[in-house]
């Protein structure tokens, strides 16, 4: 039995690794809506976090240096991109992507950054993209 290289085929020019996962991508969307439906659980999560929404900075526990909205406002974007997603693997790049953010700017404003720093921003940001 021949098998299927997973390189670029010299003589089709097919890449069979990036035909897979598109298509393995195109079978999730498919089923999504059965497979990952949205429960009551995640209304009742979102209205909370909604709630919250009033909630500054420093009541967080977020310091002084760090408290400026518009340092934050990628990382919000990056999680309110999980909204548009049809994927649990793009929805889990979201949240990497958002994580990512989050840390290139607290390594930018704070030399010894530390889970204190990080946790009640990421509280922040995750009240925010809600």
């Amino acid at each position: 039995m021949a098998t299927v290289s997973t390189q670029a085929s010299e003589t089709t020019g097919i890449d069979w690794e990036r035909l897979r996962r598109h298509l393995r991508e195109i079978a999730t969307r498919q089923v999504y809506h059965s497979l990952y439906a949205t429960s009551v659980d995640d209304a009742t999560v979102a209205a909370h976090l909604r709630s919250l929404a009033a909630l500054t900075p420093d009541q967080l526990g977020v310091k002084k240096r760090l408290a400026e909205p518009a340092l934050w406002k990628n990382a919000a974007t990056q999680l309110k991109a999980i909204d548009g997603v049809t994927t649990p693997a793009t929805a889990l790049r979201c949240v990497l992507h958002s994580w990512d953010a989050l840390l290139g700017v607290l390594g930018v404003w704070s030399k010894h950054a530390q889970a204190d720093d990080f946790m009640p921003l990421m509280a922040y940001v995750i009240i925010q993209a809600a």
